[in-house]
């Protein structure tokens, strides 16, 4: 790598990425986002879920990041479930709510893109946004290795006792994968996402969001869409953006959706309390103090 910027595990701000490669794939008529996803998966435990409704939340599919994953995580941190075991821990939770997060719908929705992009979602990412935007600092993490030039990540949940993730931690606990990347090439993708600038008529759908019915520092409606955390009533314009955060790190970033984006991002430490993303929407909210009128 060429910079001597920090890089983190970027963890659920990847949703945004996978979120971004179909509605690029919808805009080029490749797929229609109302598809079920056993159009490419043939899991007959699953109630047709379309695409649109796993990439919002709203397709009925439960997490499979319960207490008894975390625990799992912290026993055996470099020896990651298949798929198959995630999707069977999932399974057998009750039904969620008509809105639920859930990491399980974006491990399908991963699925489905390594069976119908040529590379898998690796390859679909390299070639669709991380060298179209010069973001070479980004890529995802597949192997313990690829977390070894990472900033330090101290984390509570691997072991007995608070370590570096580093060297002890498997990146493919996370179903959907997790990204690693820098502040700037972050701020790179999500100014291009929020001018508009990365996708044709899905950016619609994108913003098309439903309201998640729970708290967030700083916004007015919390509200989710494609892959993006929302707020159409913020004050100053409507808001986008996401958070993550896992083993050893935490993230977020927010933008606001004009022709020239206002962007923050944090990238930090271990976040067990979502404080990275109240961090990102403070420091929003002071750019947009700033900023000329």
């Amino acid at each position: 790598m060429s910079t001597d910027e920090p890089r983190y595990l970027i963890y659920s701000l990847t949703k945004t990425f996978i979120a971004v490669l179909f509605c690029r794939l919808a805009d080029r008529g490749e797929l229609s986002l109302d598809s079920p996803v056993t159009a490419w998966l043939d899991e007959p435990r699953l109630q047709e879920p379309t695409l649109r409704e796993l990439l919002n939340h709203t397709a009925g599919v439960p997490d499979y990041a319960d207490s008894g994953y975390a625990e799992a995580v912290r026993r055996r941190p470099l020896e990651p479930w298949p798929d198959e075991k995630l999707l069977l821990h999932a399974l057998r939770r009750d039904p969620p709510p008509p809105w639920m997060y859930s990491n399980t719908g974006y491990l399908l929705l991963r699925r489905v893109l390594d069976t119908l992009v040529p590379g898998g979602f690796a390859s679909a990412l390299e070639r669709e946004l991380t060298v179209p935007l010069g973001m070479t600092e980004t890529t995802l993490a597949l192997d313990p290795g690829d977390l070894d030039e990472l900033a330090p990540g101290l984390s509570s949940q691997i072991g007995a006792a608070t370590q570096d993730v580093r060297g002890r931690y498997h990146p493919c606990w996370v179903g959907h994968r997790t990204a690693i990347s820098t502040a700037a090439d972050l701020r790179r993708f999500w100014t291009a996402l929020a001018a508009g600038e990365l996708l044709g008529r899905s950016f619609h759908d994108l913003l098309s969001t439903v309201e998640v019915g729970v708290e967030a520092y700083g916004l007015v409606r919390p509200s989710y869409g494609l892959g993006v955390m929302a707020d159409p009533d913020w004050p100053h314009g409507v808001l986008i953006g996401h958070g993550g955060g896992g083993p050893g790190y935490g993230a977020a970033v927010f933008a606001l959706v004009q022709p020239v984006p206002l962007v923050s991002v944090v990238l930090k430490g271990e976040d067990g309390d979502g404080s990275a993303e109240a961090e990102a929407v403070a420091a929003l909210e002071t750019q947009v103090r700033e900023s000329p009128a």
